[in-house]
C-alpha cells in the first residue's frame, strides 16, 4: 500500500492477517486514539516500511506482541529510516517486542516508486 493518509488504525491491526506487509508514505488519521490492541490474528512474516510514521509502527507493535500467536511469526523486516520525531524510538520498540524471531533485517533506500514505473 503507498500514499495513505488518514488510514484508520483498525484497518491496519487488519492487514497483520496478512502474511506480508509493504507500507509506503502511510500514516494513520491524527484524530484516532491508538488503543492496546487486543489478542487477534496474526500471521505477519515480513514487514516491510518505507517512509511511514512512528504512529504506524507503534500500532503494528501492539498489534504483534498481543497475538494471540506465541511464536511471534515475524522474521523479515525491512525499513526505510526517517527524520521524523519518535521514528527510531518506534523502530527500536518493534524490534525488541518482536526481534527474538527475526531472521533478516534490512535497511531500504528512499525510492519513490512512482517515478521508478514511469520509465
Amino acid at each position: 500500500m503507498e500514499s495513505a493518509f488518514g488510514f484508520p488504525a483498525a484497518l491496519l491491526v487488519s492487514l497483520a492477517r496478512l502474511k506480508y506487509l509493504a507500507l509506503s508514505n502511510v500514516d494513520l488519521d491524527a484524530d484516532e486514539e491508538i488503543h492496546s490492541t487486543s489478542p487477534c490474528e496474526v500471521a505477519l512474516e515480513g514487514l516491510y516500511l518505507g517512509v511511514v510514521s512512528p504512529r504506524v509502527i507503534k500500532t503494528l507493535t501492539k498489534t504483534l506482541s498481543n497475538s494471540a500467536d506465541t511464536p511471534p511469526t515475524l522474521c523479515r523486516l525491512a525499513l526505510t529510516p526517517t527524520f521524523e520525531e519518535g521514528f527510531a524510538e518506534a523502530v527500536a520498540e518493534l524490534i525488541i517486542a518482536c526481534g527474538s524471531h527475526l531472521a533478516s533485517f534490512a535497511r531500504l533506500p528512499l525510492i519513490d516508486f512512482r517515478e521508478s514505473t514511469l520509465n
